[in-house]
């Protein structure tokens, strides 16, 4: 490909504690055969050698924040100080494929202006590389249910920067479920997202404690997703656009929050999860089989979890 374009985009990369791995994000930055193009990385209270390797590029552009704020609070300054078109998010342990920008810029435009195109990708973990599953909207499903079921990771989409500040960007405060806010909030506004066939990112899969995009939202505030929930669902209802398969969709998106707090052991939370999805909308459990159905309904949500974890042990 040998497109080219007058927007620039200008591509975010968030970064805490990511010594080892935030070369790799910036030179798959940098080695994007778009040439319109700037990168932003905003280390958010680093304490290891992050923004000395950040420092060695030429070209990059360094913001530190005082303190550790937060990967939201470090998108959105970066937001605020960038001047791109189009906005690129990109983890500081995640790499772009070579051409993604290429890509997504030439299929922006040729989409209209409140269209998002999105792409997929690929994640790495210690079991191996397996491909990200996402899609289009389906016949008759609605832009915000679409979002909601798609669950989009910020590097997929390519922004387009006004749309970021027509809703003020990310919600800070939120370390989880801080993609599917932004996407809810941006399709309420009358954004649709375009899913296009496209190798975009190479996410990497990892349980560090320190990792920016890996707070453990338990130890704030266990309700947090909950209480976004509740947000989602006041704001549908006061715009008049819930539905019943918009309530279904939400409903399903608890019980997996509920499912995420069983497997950190906090039963109580799990259930009271599980108790919102079921007034919710009655068809809310949200499993990976056949048999995880047939056991929440048996023996209920703890045991079918249970089981769950000793299948994918063997």
């Amino acid at each position: 490909m040998n497109f080219k374009s007058k927007k620039k985009v200008s591509i975010i990369i968030p970064c805490y504690n990511d010594e080892d791995r935030i070369s790799e994000a910036i030179e798959s930055a940098i080695n994007q055969t778009y040439s319109n193009k700037e990168i932003v990385v905003v280390d958010d209270g680093s304490t290891d050698r992050s923004r000395e390797i950040v420092n060695s590029y030429e070209n990059v552009n360094l913001l530190e924040n005082e303190r550790n704020r937060g990967a939201n609070c470090s998108r959105n300054r970066g937001i605020e100080n960038s001047s791109g078109y189009f906005i690129k998010f990109l983890d500081s342990d995640d790499t772009l494929s070579e051409a993604a920008l290429e890509k997504q810029v030439k299929q922006s435009e040729e989409v209209d202006d409140k269209e998002i195109v999105f792409g997929g990708g690929e994640v790495e973990s210690e079991g191996g590389t397996r491909t990200i599953s996402l899609r289009g909207r389906r016949m008759g499903e609605s832009k915000i249910e679409h979002v909601i079921d798609v669950s989009l990771g910020t590097p997929y989409p390519l922004h387009r920067r006004s749309y970021l500040e027509a809703v003020g960007g990310f919600r800070e405060g939120i370390p989880w479920w801080q993609e599917s806010d932004l996407h809810i909030r941006l399709a309420l506004l009358g954004v649709e997202f375009q899913y296009r066939e496209t190798m975009i990112v190479t996410v990497r899969d990892h349980d560090d404690d320190g990792r920016i995009k890996n707070s453990n939202w338990f130890a704030e505030d266990p309700m947090m997703k909950m209480k976004l929930v509740k947000a989602w669902e006041e704001e549908m209802r006061e715009k008049d656009v819930m539905t019943d398969r918009i309530e279904k969709s939400l409903a399903k998106k608890l019980w997996n929050g509920g499912r995420k707090a069983l497997r950190l052991n906090r039963r109580g939370v799990a259930e009271r999860y599980f108790e919102y999805a079921r007034q919710m909308h009655s068809d809310c459990v949200e499993g990976d089989s056949r048999l995880y159905e047939v056991l929440v309904q048996s023996l209920g949500p703890t045991i079918a979890e249970y089981v769950g974890s000793l299948k994918r042990k063997m």
